[in-house]
C-alpha cells in the first residue's frame, strides 16, 4: 500500500441490540518497532488518527449489517513495512448504556 494513495476499508455494525452509533475512530500504526515487527492494539494505541467523526451507517443492498465506507491516506510519514489500521467505535446500546469496540488489520505499506 503505496504513502499518499487513498484505502478503503469498511467497518459493520455488529450490534445484537437498538445501538445508536456515535462515531469512529480510524487510526494508522507501524509494526517495524528497533524490537522487531510487533503490531500494537487498538486498544492501547490508536496510532496516527486517518479518521476522526460520525459513524452514519447504512446497509447495501443484499447485507444484513449495516456498514459505512471510509476512504483514508495513509500519512507520508508512515514507514515502509507491515502497519496496523486500528478502529475504536462508539455506540450508545438500548437505553444509553455506553459500548465500544476495537479492531485491527494488517497492512503493508510501501513508499
Amino acid at each position: 500500500m503505496p504513502a499518499f494513495k487513498p484505502v478503503t476499508a469498511q467497518q459493520r455494525r455488529r450490534f445484537g441490540q437498538v445501538a445508536d452509533p456515535v462515531g469512529i475512530v480510524l487510526g494508522m500504526s507501524t509494526c517495524v518497532t528497533p524490537a522487531g515487527v510487533d503490531c500494537p492494539s487498538p486498544s492501547k494505541d490508536i496510532g496516527i488518527v486517518l479518521y476522526n467523526g460520525p459513524f452514519a451507517v447504512h446497509g447495501e443492498p443484499g447485507s444484513q449489517l449495516p456498514d459505512q465506507i471510509f476512504t483514508v491516506t495513509v500519512p507520508a510519514s508512515m514507514r515502509e513495512g507491515k502497519a496496523v489500521i486500528g478502529l475504536a467505535q462508539f455506540a450508545l446500546l438500548g437505553g444509553g448504556r455506553p459500548w465500544v469496540q476495537t479492531d485491527s488489520f494488517t497492512v503493508n505499506v510501501e513508499h
